[in-house]
C-alpha cells in the first residue's frame, strides 16, 4: 500500500526550474534526476539519480536531512571552500543541516544515487 501510495505521488523534476524550487536557490543547472516521491508539511522525500557527468547545481538546504545512499559510489561536493570527494556506501546513511551551500557531482563513469529526507519540522 505504502509503495503504492509513493507510486502515485511520484513527481518528476527534469528541468531547472522545479529543481531550482527543490533546491532553494540553485545558481547551477541540476542534471541529476530529482524525482520528489512524498511531500507534506514534515518532510520531502527525493530520490537523486546521479548518471555520469551530472550534477545538482550549487544550493542551499532549506531543512535539515539525511541521506540514504542506494547506489554507492564516489561523488564531488564543491562549496566556497574547497572541493572534495565522498565514497557513497549503499545502506551507510548520513546527515546534513539546514544552511549547508555545495554542489555535488558525479565525475565518475559509474550512476550514483540516493534517497534524501528533508525534515521541514525540528
Amino acid at each position: 500500500m505504502l509503495i503504492e501510495r509513493l507510486c502515485s505521488l511520484r513527481l518528476q523534476c527534469r528541468n531547472a526550474e522545479l529543481n531550482k524550487t527543490i533546491l532553494g536557490r540553485g545558481t547551477m543547472s541540476t542534471t541529476a534526476t530529482a524525482t520528489v516521491q512524498l511531500e507534506n508539511n514534515d518532510v520531502r522525500v527525493t530520490y537523486w539519480d546521479f548518471a555520469p557527468g551530472t550534477q545538482t547545481g550549487s544550493h542551499i538546504h532549506e531543512y535539515d536531512y539525511v541521506v540514504i545512499p542506494i547506489v554507492g559510489g564516489t561523488l564531488t561536493v564543491e562549496n566556497n571552500e574547497e572541493m572534495l570527494e565522498k565514497d557513497i556506501i549503499s545502506g551507510l546513511s548520513y546527515t546534513g543541516e539546514v544552511k549547508t551551500e555545495h554542489n555535488i557531482r558525479n565525475l565518475t563513469n559509474e550512476n550514483v544515487s540516493f534517497v534524501e529526507v528533508e525534515v521541514k519540522n525540528t
